[in-house]
Protein backbone atom coordinates (compact mmCIF):
# COMPACT_ATOMS: atom_id res chain seq x y z
CA UNK A 1 0.00 0.00 0.00
CA UNK A 2 2.76 2.17 0.57
CA UNK A 3 4.63 1.33 -2.66
CA UNK A 4 1.48 2.27 -4.34
CA UNK A 5 1.04 5.91 -2.61
CA UNK A 6 4.37 6.66 -3.71
CA UNK A 7 4.05 5.81 -6.95
CA UNK A 8 1.47 8.00 -7.25
CA UNK A 9 3.18 11.10 -5.95
CA UNK A 10 6.53 10.33 -8.31
CA UNK A 11 8.06 13.63 -10.09
CA UNK A 12 8.30 11.90 -13.75
CA UNK A 13 4.32 10.26 -13.68
CA UNK A 14 3.25 13.58 -12.97
CA UNK A 15 5.30 15.71 -14.95
CA UNK A 16 4.13 13.40 -17.91
CA UNK A 17 0.40 13.70 -16.98
CA UNK A 18 0.91 17.47 -16.98
CA UNK A 19 2.82 17.49 -20.33
CA UNK A 20 -0.22 15.73 -21.69
CA UNK A 21 -3.04 17.90 -20.57
CA UNK A 22 -1.32 20.61 -21.38
CA UNK A 23 -0.63 19.41 -25.16
CA UNK A 24 -4.47 18.08 -25.64
CA UNK A 25 -5.41 21.91 -24.47
CA UNK A 26 -2.65 23.32 -27.07
CA UNK A 27 -4.22 21.09 -29.82
CA UNK A 28 -8.36 22.23 -28.53
CA UNK A 29 -7.52 25.57 -29.07
CA UNK A 30 -5.82 25.47 -31.89
CA UNK A 31 -8.49 23.49 -33.72
CA UNK A 32 -10.87 25.83 -32.23
CA UNK A 33 -9.22 29.00 -33.54
CA UNK A 34 -8.63 27.08 -36.81
CA UNK A 35 -11.95 26.12 -37.32
CA UNK A 36 -13.38 30.12 -36.16
CA UNK A 37 -10.32 31.36 -38.44
CA UNK A 38 -11.96 28.53 -41.17
CA UNK A 39 -15.65 30.39 -40.46
CA UNK A 40 -14.49 33.77 -40.88
CA UNK A 41 -12.86 33.05 -43.76
CA UNK A 42 -15.50 31.08 -45.62
CA UNK A 43 -17.59 34.16 -44.97
CA UNK A 44 -15.79 36.76 -46.15
CA UNK A 45 -15.60 34.47 -49.58
CA UNK A 46 -19.24 34.32 -49.25
CA UNK A 47 -19.49 37.90 -49.13
CA UNK A 48 -17.29 38.56 -51.83
CA UNK A 49 -18.84 35.96 -54.28
CA UNK A 50 -22.16 38.21 -53.58
CA UNK A 51 -21.41 41.02 -53.98
CA UNK A 52 -19.93 40.42 -57.31
CA UNK A 53 -23.48 38.79 -58.26
CA UNK A 54 -25.04 41.80 -56.73
CA UNK A 55 -22.80 44.01 -59.30
CA UNK A 56 -23.53 42.02 -62.15
CA UNK A 57 -26.89 41.72 -61.44
CA UNK A 58 -27.34 45.55 -61.80
CA UNK A 59 -25.39 45.70 -64.44
CA UNK A 60 -27.67 43.39 -66.57
CA UNK A 61 -30.93 45.54 -65.17
CA UNK A 62 -28.68 48.66 -66.39
CA UNK A 63 -28.17 47.12 -69.85
CA UNK A 64 -32.29 46.03 -70.30
CA UNK A 65 -33.36 49.31 -68.69
CA UNK A 66 -31.44 50.92 -71.31
CA UNK A 67 -32.46 49.03 -74.41
CA UNK A 68 -36.27 48.64 -73.16
CA UNK A 69 -36.25 52.63 -72.41
CA UNK A 70 -35.54 53.50 -76.04
CA UNK A 71 -37.98 50.69 -77.25
CA UNK A 72 -40.60 52.55 -74.91
CA UNK A 73 -40.04 56.13 -76.05
CA UNK A 74 -39.78 54.49 -80.14
CA UNK A 75 -43.33 53.63 -79.17
CA UNK A 76 -44.45 56.56 -76.94
CA UNK A 77 -43.23 58.36 -80.37
CA UNK A 78 -45.39 56.52 -83.11
CA UNK A 79 -48.46 56.87 -80.66
CA UNK A 80 -48.32 60.17 -80.91
CA UNK A 81 -47.88 60.84 -84.26
CA UNK A 82 -50.88 58.30 -84.58
CA UNK A 83 -52.89 60.71 -82.47
CA UNK A 84 -52.24 63.68 -85.27
CA UNK A 85 -52.43 62.08 -88.05
CA UNK A 86 -55.50 62.48 -90.19
CA UNK A 87 -57.81 59.21 -91.25
CA UNK A 88 -57.86 57.61 -88.36
CA UNK A 89 -56.47 53.82 -88.39
CA UNK A 90 -58.07 53.64 -92.02
CA UNK A 91 -55.02 55.97 -93.31
CA UNK A 92 -52.94 54.12 -95.58
CA UNK A 93 -49.71 55.91 -94.51
CA UNK A 94 -49.43 54.34 -91.22
CA UNK A 95 -48.48 50.76 -92.97
CA UNK A 96 -45.90 52.66 -95.09
CA UNK A 97 -45.02 54.37 -91.82
CA UNK A 98 -44.80 50.98 -89.80
CA UNK A 99 -42.81 49.17 -92.88
CA UNK A 100 -40.21 52.29 -93.03
CA UNK A 101 -39.76 51.89 -89.16
CA UNK A 102 -39.01 48.26 -89.49
CA UNK A 103 -36.86 47.90 -92.78
CA UNK A 104 -34.57 50.25 -91.45
CA UNK A 105 -33.74 49.57 -88.37
CA UNK A 106 -34.96 45.89 -87.86
CA UNK A 107 -35.71 45.61 -83.98
CA UNK A 108 -39.51 44.82 -84.64
CA UNK A 109 -41.01 41.69 -86.01
CA UNK A 110 -43.97 43.62 -86.45
CA UNK A 111 -45.89 46.57 -85.79
CA UNK A 112 -49.79 47.39 -86.12
CA UNK A 113 -52.48 49.39 -84.97
CA UNK A 114 -55.62 47.24 -83.67
CA UNK A 115 -59.75 48.82 -83.46
CA UNK A 116 -61.31 48.61 -80.35
CA UNK A 117 -63.22 45.50 -81.55
CA UNK A 118 -60.00 43.89 -81.75
CA UNK A 119 -59.53 43.96 -85.54
CA UNK A 120 -55.87 44.26 -87.09
CA UNK A 121 -56.22 47.61 -89.25
CA UNK A 122 -52.61 48.37 -90.56
CA UNK A 123 -49.59 46.85 -89.69
CA UNK A 124 -45.77 46.64 -91.00
CA UNK A 125 -45.86 44.98 -95.00
CA UNK A 126 -49.34 44.35 -94.51
CA UNK A 127 -49.02 41.11 -91.61
CA UNK A 128 -51.64 39.98 -90.48
CA UNK A 129 -54.27 42.59 -91.31
CA UNK A 130 -57.56 42.00 -90.93
CA UNK A 131 -56.67 39.43 -88.21
CA UNK A 132 -58.79 39.13 -84.76
CA UNK A 133 -56.84 39.74 -81.98
CA UNK A 134 -59.08 40.87 -79.20
CA UNK A 135 -58.23 37.73 -77.16
CA UNK A 136 -54.44 38.19 -76.89
CA UNK A 137 -53.23 39.25 -73.33
CA UNK A 138 -51.56 42.46 -74.64
CA UNK A 139 -54.64 43.81 -76.61
CA UNK A 140 -57.13 43.20 -73.49
CA UNK A 141 -54.40 44.95 -71.57
CA UNK A 142 -53.40 47.85 -73.74
CA UNK A 143 -57.12 49.23 -73.63
CA UNK A 144 -56.43 49.96 -70.01
CA UNK A 145 -52.54 51.42 -70.62
CA UNK A 146 -49.22 50.62 -71.60
CA UNK A 147 -48.31 47.16 -71.63
CA UNK A 148 -45.17 45.03 -71.80
CA UNK A 149 -45.13 41.44 -71.92
CA UNK A 150 -42.68 38.63 -71.42
CA UNK A 151 -39.94 37.10 -73.09
CA UNK A 152 -41.02 34.79 -75.72
CA UNK A 153 -39.86 33.17 -78.87
CA UNK A 154 -40.58 35.61 -81.61
CA UNK A 155 -42.41 33.65 -84.33
CA UNK A 156 -43.02 35.91 -86.66
CA UNK A 157 -39.25 36.98 -86.88
CA UNK A 158 -38.04 33.29 -87.16
CA UNK A 159 -40.66 32.96 -90.31
CA UNK A 160 -39.21 36.42 -91.32
CA UNK A 161 -35.67 36.74 -91.39
CA UNK A 162 -33.43 35.21 -93.87
CA UNK A 163 -30.61 35.04 -91.02
CA UNK A 164 -29.94 31.68 -89.60
CA UNK A 165 -29.19 32.68 -85.64
CA UNK A 166 -29.83 30.09 -82.99
CA UNK A 167 -33.77 29.86 -81.61
CA UNK A 168 -31.68 30.67 -78.13
CA UNK A 169 -31.79 34.22 -80.02
CA UNK A 170 -34.87 34.72 -81.56
CA UNK A 171 -36.32 36.45 -78.79
CA UNK A 172 -39.14 38.73 -79.05
CA UNK A 173 -41.16 41.10 -76.06
CA UNK A 174 -44.72 42.71 -76.84
CA UNK A 175 -45.19 46.19 -76.30
CA UNK A 176 -48.63 47.62 -76.41
CA UNK A 177 -50.53 51.08 -75.80
CA UNK A 178 -53.71 52.29 -76.51
CA UNK A 179 -54.36 54.96 -79.02
CA UNK A 180 -56.72 57.81 -77.47
CA UNK A 181 -58.48 60.67 -79.03
CA UNK A 182 -59.42 64.21 -77.79
CA UNK A 183 -61.93 63.00 -75.20
CA UNK A 184 -59.84 60.40 -73.74
CA UNK A 185 -61.58 57.82 -75.27
CA UNK A 186 -59.89 54.46 -76.74
CA UNK A 187 -59.60 54.82 -80.76
CA UNK A 188 -57.16 51.97 -80.83
CA UNK A 189 -54.03 49.85 -79.94
CA UNK A 190 -50.63 50.51 -81.14
CA UNK A 191 -49.02 47.02 -80.62
CA UNK A 192 -45.31 46.12 -81.64
CA UNK A 193 -43.38 42.96 -81.17
CA UNK A 194 -39.90 44.15 -80.64
CA UNK A 195 -36.87 41.69 -81.33
CA UNK A 196 -34.59 41.43 -78.12
CA UNK A 197 -31.92 39.43 -79.59
CA UNK A 198 -29.37 41.84 -79.01
CA UNK A 199 -30.39 42.89 -75.18
CA UNK A 200 -30.12 38.64 -74.43
CA UNK A 201 -26.85 38.41 -76.74
CA UNK A 202 -25.18 41.21 -74.68
CA UNK A 203 -26.82 39.65 -70.97
CA UNK A 204 -24.89 36.54 -71.89
CA UNK A 205 -21.66 38.48 -72.69
CA UNK A 206 -21.91 39.86 -68.87
CA UNK A 207 -21.56 36.37 -67.73
CA UNK A 208 -17.54 36.54 -67.27
CA UNK A 209 -15.22 33.80 -67.42
CA UNK A 210 -14.51 33.83 -63.87
CA UNK A 211 -18.19 33.80 -63.09
CA UNK A 212 -18.76 30.84 -65.68
CA UNK A 213 -15.66 28.88 -64.01
CA UNK A 214 -17.40 29.48 -60.31
CA UNK A 215 -20.79 28.35 -62.32
CA UNK A 216 -22.88 31.43 -61.90
CA UNK A 217 -25.53 32.22 -63.70
CA UNK A 218 -27.65 35.21 -64.84
CA UNK A 219 -31.19 34.32 -65.45
CA UNK A 220 -34.45 36.87 -66.29
CA UNK A 221 -37.87 36.16 -64.57
CA UNK A 222 -40.90 37.74 -63.79
CA UNK A 223 -42.16 39.21 -60.58
CA UNK A 224 -43.95 35.81 -60.23
CA UNK A 225 -40.62 33.57 -59.91
CA UNK A 226 -41.40 32.34 -63.42
CA UNK A 227 -37.85 32.09 -65.48
CA UNK A 228 -38.27 33.84 -69.06
CA UNK A 229 -34.26 33.40 -70.22
CA UNK A 230 -33.02 31.44 -70.84
CA UNK A 231 -35.17 29.19 -72.61
CA UNK A 232 -33.23 25.94 -71.25
CA UNK A 233 -34.71 27.11 -67.75
CA UNK A 234 -38.44 27.97 -68.99
CA UNK A 235 -40.90 25.86 -66.98
CA UNK A 236 -38.74 23.80 -64.81
CA UNK A 237 -36.64 26.02 -62.65
CA UNK A 238 -38.46 28.06 -60.00
CA UNK A 239 -36.91 31.86 -58.36
CA UNK A 240 -37.55 31.10 -54.66
CA UNK A 241 -39.37 33.79 -52.43
CA UNK A 242 -36.71 36.10 -50.67
CA UNK A 243 -35.90 35.84 -47.03
CA UNK A 244 -34.61 39.43 -46.53
CA UNK A 245 -35.65 41.54 -49.75
CA UNK A 246 -33.31 44.37 -48.40
CA UNK A 247 -30.98 42.10 -48.29
CA UNK A 248 -28.53 42.58 -51.49
CA UNK A 249 -27.71 38.55 -51.41
CA UNK A 250 -28.33 36.02 -49.71
CA UNK A 251 -28.35 31.87 -49.65
CA UNK A 252 -31.46 30.44 -50.88
CA UNK A 253 -32.49 26.66 -51.80
CA UNK A 254 -34.07 26.44 -55.09
CA UNK A 255 -36.38 23.77 -56.79
CA UNK A 256 -33.49 21.63 -58.24
CA UNK A 257 -32.45 21.05 -54.76
CA UNK A 258 -29.18 22.93 -54.23
CA UNK A 259 -28.18 25.92 -51.83
CA UNK A 260 -27.27 28.90 -54.11
CA UNK A 261 -25.64 32.58 -53.62
CA UNK A 262 -28.69 34.47 -55.23
CA UNK A 263 -28.83 38.05 -56.02
CA UNK A 264 -32.18 39.89 -57.78
CA UNK A 265 -32.00 43.04 -59.09
CA UNK A 266 -36.18 44.49 -60.23
CA UNK A 267 -36.71 46.85 -62.86
CA UNK A 268 -38.40 49.30 -62.18
CA UNK A 269 -41.53 51.09 -64.41
CA UNK A 270 -39.96 53.80 -66.21
CA UNK A 271 -41.58 55.97 -69.02
CA UNK A 272 -44.80 55.08 -68.13
CA UNK A 273 -43.93 51.19 -69.06
CA UNK A 274 -44.53 48.38 -66.32
CA UNK A 275 -41.28 46.18 -67.41
CA UNK A 276 -42.31 43.23 -64.87
CA UNK A 277 -38.96 42.18 -64.75
CA UNK A 278 -36.33 40.58 -61.96
CA UNK A 279 -32.40 40.01 -62.90
CA UNK A 280 -31.26 37.04 -60.82
CA UNK A 281 -28.08 36.30 -60.31
CA UNK A 282 -26.99 33.01 -58.49
CA UNK A 283 -24.31 30.57 -57.87
CA UNK A 284 -24.00 27.31 -56.32
CA UNK A 285 -22.81 27.56 -52.26
CA UNK A 286 -20.57 24.82 -53.22
CA UNK A 287 -18.78 27.15 -55.29
CA UNK A 288 -18.37 29.98 -53.36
Amino acid sequence: MKLTWTRRLHPGNFRGRLTLWFGLLSLATVMSVGLYIGRIATQEIADFGGQALQVNARSVAGMLMTHGTERGKEVHLLQRILITMPGGLDNPALSELFTLRQQTYDEYAWVGVVDPSGTVRQASQGMLVGAKVAQQPWFQAALKGPYVGDMHKAVLRAKQTERREPEEHLNSVDLAMPILDERGRVRGVLATSADWSQATRALETMVTQNMAQRQAEVLLADLSGNIVYPRKHVGSLQVPQRQDPTAPFEVLRWNDGQDYLTSMVDLPAKDGMPWSWRIVSRQPLAGT
